[in-house]
């Protein structure tokens, strides 16, 4: 492994860099070959098994209850300080290549009196470059501190991704499951 940021790693396979937030340890799968990255310390905060298929229409699922949503709230305020929240998306698999971008969001359910949090978007990813070959699986991770604290307190927090207009019709994605890691 190398290091490109502070507290970030990346690792060259088959010719494809993988840049990951460091987290303790990493495992990075691609054209059938597999590399462990051992980085820095992290806490998984909630972890969710999917499998989500995301088709050409947008994939829903709930990540955190209206309890979990308030007490994580509270716990980000007392000892958050400087610390970062991730959202993984972890045993990526396709099944269907989508031959567009996947935007990824976090969304609130529910309201504190009138105010309904909207949407906010974690990012985009590719799914080029990740194998086909049978069992093969990829992961992605955002840094989602800024917009996990909005929903926070409001509800349950769910995730949506959605592939983009230009995706192919047959478009199929799986997500094995979604984590949140505190760093």
């Amino acid at each position: 492994m190398r290091r490109c940021m502070k507290g970030w790693g990346y690792v060259v396979l088959a010719g494809l860099v993988t840049a990951l937030p460091a987290w303790s340890a990493t495992t990075v799968q691609s054209a059938g070959v597999e590399a462990t990255m051992e980085t820095q310390a992290h806490e998984v905060l909630k972890t969710v098994s999917a499998p989500l298929l995301v088709k050409r229409r947008a994939a829903e699922k709930q990540i955190l209850s209206s309890a979990e949503s308030t007490a994580l709230a509270a716990r980000l305020d007392k000892e958050g300080a400087g610390r970062k929240v991730y959202l993984l998306i972890d045993r990526l698999r396709v099944v269907k290549d989508p031959g567009a971008m996947l935007r990824v969001e976090l969304f609130g359910a529910g309201s504190r009196g009138n105010e309904v949090p909207a949407a906010a978007a974690a990012g985009d990813f590719a799914v080029y470059g990740v194998s086909h070959a049978e069992g093969a699986t990829a992961q992605r991770s955002f840094e989602v501190t800024g917009s996990l604290r909005k929903l926070l307190g409001h509800g349950p927090v769910s995730l949506r991704v959605v592939a983009g207009e230009e995706a192919a019709a047959d478009t199929q994605v799986e997500i094995g499951k979604i984590s949140l890691v505190l760093q």
